[in-house]
């Protein structure tokens, strides 16, 4: 089993898929049910307080709406 394997394999997705996580006004939201029905791409940015991630985000963002590079 290659390591891409062991992070993408399904049991991972199904653990992750039944949490819980907050939406940009606070509300609880299944994170399963963002991807349930479209394909999407999910990025996760781990930013120890620094400023370049967040450029990056920003910069990530800049083909969404306006509400959405808002927000982060």
């Amino acid at each position: 089993m290659s390591s891409a394997d062991a992070v993408h394999g399904e049991s991972n997705i199904e653990k992750t898929s039944a949490l819980d996580i907050h939406d940009a006004e606070g509300k609880e939201v299944n994170f399963g049910s963002l991807f349930a029905d479209k394909k999407v791409v999910v990025v996760f940015i781990r930013t120890y307080f620094c400023g370049v991630p967040e450029q990056v985000s920003r910069d990530q963002g800049s083909g969404t709406s306006p509400t959405f590079r808002e927000r982060i």
